[in-house]
């Protein structure tokens, strides 16, 4: 019984801190609100297409960096792909973003062949 109830009051505890940890982390990301909206502004402004986001990856790189990551561009041959990581040891979280900025607004509804000339690509013609 005593067993039980030692693991039952360390369970409480762990659930307690665990709780107040959470709530330290979604304040600390609230207090940086006015920042992450500027970044997802400009960001959205840059309105790049796909593998030529060159100033939206150049930007959260270095918001990434003033945070305090270490960043490493060109992931996987890709010039606007990169990791960013935070700290050491265990857990390990990774974190896989993509983002598409305004290209699906300023797309939508228009013939094929006006997208893929306006995004460089090669088209099928019998589409």
């Amino acid at each position: 019984m005593k067993k039980i109830l030692t693991t039952a009051w360390l369970c409480a505890s762990l659930f307690a801190v665990a709780q107040k940890t959470k709530m330290e982390v979604a304040k600390a990301i609230d207090s940086k609100y006015d920042q992450y909206s500027v970044t997802a502004k400009k960001i959205w402004d840059f309105a790049e297409v796909g593998f030529q986001e060159t100033q939206s990856s150049a930007l959260l790189q270095q918001t990434l960096k003033d945070a305090g990551f270490t960043i490493q561009a060109n992931v996987a041959g890709m010039p606007t792909a990169f990791t960013a990581t935070y700290g050491s040891g265990k857990p390990l979280i990774g974190i896989l973003g993509e983002y598409v900025g305004r290209i699906y607004e300023e797309v939508k509804r228009r013939p094929l062949y006006l997208v893929a000339d306006a995004v460089n690509t090669q088209r099928d013609d019998d589409e």
